[in-house]
């Protein structure tokens, strides 16, 4: 799997969180009595995201989205999020939650987090599974220090944590175990 689409699901995933937020947000902001306390929440969240033509790029479901003004924090709960490519479905992300911070300078994903890239007629489904995947959308890089799984129906990696950049496409596996079973040969 892609982590630089692992990248542009983190990115999207904010994307649509902070349009949502602000459309929707209420014009005059009441006084909060603490920094600590949300200023914004609202439930059963559904995003949309088109490109330049019309088409899909990404959809968006979570049961809630809660606004804390201390460091512009942003949490979205039980999120479900389907990725296209040029219209059609291509991958998708399910997390118990995300977490914005420091305005989207650092993205946090946790609970069971499960990133599928459907099959294609070009290459197999591919599953990533862990517990906790941080994106940095500034500057294009993701880690963990989690346990990473990646399963495909050939083949199964394990590793402890990952570093990816996503400008140059380069991966770095900590502690990697695998799996690899070949196609049988005609």
């Amino acid at each position: 799997m892609s982590t630089r689409l692992l990248y542009l699901l983190a990115l999207g995933f904010i994307s649509v969180a902070a349009i949502f937020y602000m459309f929707n947000r209420e014009k005059t902001v009441q006084a909060v009595a603490s920094h600590s306390e949300v200023d914004y929440s609202a439930s059963t969240i559904v995003g949309l995201q088109t490109d330049d033509q019309g088409l899909i790029q990404n959809q968006l479901h979570a049961d809630t989205l809660r606004h804390y003004p201390q460091g512009d924090r942003m949490e979205l709960d039980r999120i479900a999020s389907v990725w296209f490519k040029q219209g059609q479905p291509q991958t998708k992300l399910t997390a118990d939650q995300g977490v914005s911070l420091q305005n989207n300078d650092k993205v946090i994903l946790t609970g069971h987090v499960h990133v599928q890239q459907l099959a294609t007629a070009t290459h197999a489904e591919t599953n990533l599974y862990t517990t906790e995947l941080n994106g940095y959308p500034k500057t294009k890089k993701v880690d963990t220090d989690m346990q990473v799984t990646v399963q495909s129906s050939q083949s199964k990696l394990v590793s402890q944590g990952v570093r990816a950049d996503l400008n140059n496409g380069q991966y770095e596996f900590f502690k990697p175990r695998g799996i690899y079973v070949a196609a049988p040969r005609p």
